[in-house]
């Protein structure tokens, strides 16, 4: 199981700063934590299925935009943080 880590205002969205999922892919795993949190977790997928661009995602300490996005295999022992994405300003 993929073991998520929630940051920032994720983990006071979720209540948790951390999960176990199974999923073999992240956009799986992305559909799952929409379907346990509900819509304000909807942040994470655009409508066609690919990570949100509003967000930063690591698959283990590797930004998923320069993986394979919402198809980037997951191994069992995966950690993957979810957090805001920061912009320079």
């Amino acid at each position: 199981m993929a073991v998520v880590y929630f940051l920032s205002f994720f983990a006071t969205m979720t209540g948790e700063k951390s999960v176990r999922i199974e999923a073999d892919t992240l956009g799986d795993l992305c559909r799952q934590l929409i379907e346990r949190y509900g819509s304000k977790m909807s942040i994470l997928l655009d409508t066609d299925g690919s990570l949100s661009r509003r967000i930063a995602v690591l698959v283990d300490k590797r930004n998923a935009t320069s993986l394979s996005g919402a198809a980037t295999r997951l191994e069992g022992d995966s950690e993957v943080q979810i957090m805001p994405l920061l912009t320079g300003g």
